[in-house]
């Protein structure tokens, strides 16, 4: 209910990611502009988390927030690029990205973006719903946000 206690459902979510072992998380957000991904403790949780055979899949409009408002993730990243999908997800009609960070056993789902109210909890068919929308939503998206920029 509210900015800050979004952000804190996303650390604490972090946190147990390394300890409960999830192969798999997705984040989705229009842009990510007001994720904590800036922060020590998120990347620390991130580094504890990160494993061969791990995957954490990114949805977005636009990653071009990341450089100025998420250097220690993007950073991060370029590390961790094998086990990082990102895919720029253009909109669709009738299709709407929503603000999720999801993983097998628990999701934070933002209801409404601008207040950060939303629901946040580990019910099976809540989190196979939004498995499925962000899995339409991927499919209807492109690769992007690439970890390096190659050049001649």
């Amino acid at each position: 209910s509210g900015p800050s206690e979004f952000a804190q459902r996303i650390r604490d979510t972090l946190d147990q990611a390394a300890q409960r072992q999830w192969n798999l998380m997705v984040w989705s957000d229009v842009d990510f502009q007001d994720w904590p991904l800036c922060e020590r403790q998120v990347l620390a949780a991130l580094q504890a988390w990160a494993k061969k055979g791990r995957t954490l899949r990114l949805l977005a409009r636009r990653f071009d927030y990341f450089p100025q408002l998420h250097p220690r993730f993007v950073a991060w990243r370029c590390q961790w690029d094998h086990i990082i999908e990102c895919r720029v997800c253009a909109p669709v009609a009738g299709l709407e990205l929503p603000s999720v960070l999801w993983t097998p056993d628990y999701a934070v789902l933002r209801l409404d973006t601008q207040r950060s109210t939303g629901w946040s909890g580990s019910e099976r068919p809540r989190l196979a719903q939004i498995l499925c929308a962000l899995d339409e939503c991927a499919r209807h998206g492109s690769p992007g946000f690439a970890a390096t920029t190659l050049g001649l």
